[in-house]
């Protein structure tokens, strides 16, 4: 009887890529790993699990702001670690869900409370989201039509630290459906092959004044398949994170909070 393989090669994508590079074995080539069982895992309950938040940064995002090192508008921000990541990005994709968020202190919307919703269902202060005024397009003071509760796509991605959340909203979705649609008509989990995604700077007003804002593009790089072992351990991030979405705990740091411009 042959006795499987105690080794496994580890992936090294063979397209070239021009950018940060989020997968899983970016920074390993041309080296074998041992192959083992993923063990030491069962007691981390689903409540237990805090995602960190990586986000694109806008002129008026509180890191550029605050001249963090490194952080300028167009670029990626992990908002735990504080590592900024040029575009475009390269990763692996592992979960999607829909949330939504409301937050004080913007002047165009006049929201009482912060309401979170995990789900896109419940909010945890105002109840319904299907239902709710802050989910309706109301005219703010600035004139424009706006959502002061907006629908955000959250896709989660497995690094080498670990899964982290990236967020598409306002001006973002648009490009969160597009990839929607080629998954939702595909028969591919999302982690089948990695992802490369895209910004692109625009141009828009804000309190009369022009401003630039970048948005964000999702797409498969479907030339370069991830290998079986890789999937494998996919799942098994998928299964983890899912649990603790369906049990209505999954948060994320980017829950406390942080406005910005809606264009």
């Amino acid at each position: 009887m042959t006795e499987e393989p105690n080794e496994v090669q580890v992936w090294a994508p063979q397209m070239e890529f021009t950018g940060s590079d989020l997968l899983p074995t970016a920074r390993i080539s041309n080296v074998t790993v041992r192959k083992q069982a993923l063990v030491g895992r069962e007691d981390i309950a689903p409540d237990d699990i805090i995602l960190p938040a990586l986000s694109l940064l806008q002129g008026m995002s509180d890191p550029v702001q605050n001249a963090l090192p490194g952080c300028q508008p167009g670029k990626f921000y992990n908002e735990v670690t504080g590592d900024v990541f040029d575009a475009p990005l390269r990763g692996l994709l592992v979960h999607y869900y829909k949330s939504r968020a409301a937050f004080t202190g913007t002047k165009e919307h006049n929201v009482p409370q912060q309401c979170i919703s995990r789900d896109a269902v419940t909010g945890n202060v105002f109840g319904e989201c299907a239902t709710c005024q802050y989910a309706e397009w109301q005219e703010c003071s600035d004139g424009k039509q706006r959502q002061p509760c907006a629908l955000q796509h959250n896709f989660v991605l497995m690094t080498e630290t670990g899964p982290i959340v990236l967020r598409l909203k306002t001006t973002s979705t648009k490009g969160a459906k597009k990839f929607l649609t080629a998954w939702g008509g595909s028969n591919n989990n999302l982690w089948d092959f990695p992802v490369i995604i895209t910004t692109t700077r625009s141009e828009g007003e804000v309190d009369g004044q022009k401003v630039s804002y970048y948005t964000m593009a999702i797409r498969w790089e479907m030339r370069d398949p991830t290998p079986d072992d890789w999937r494998e351990q996919a799942l098994a991030v998928y299964e983890q994170i899912h649990a603790a979405h369906e049990s209505g705990n999954l948060s994320s740091s980017e829950d406390a909070g942080q406005v910005e411009p809606d264009l």
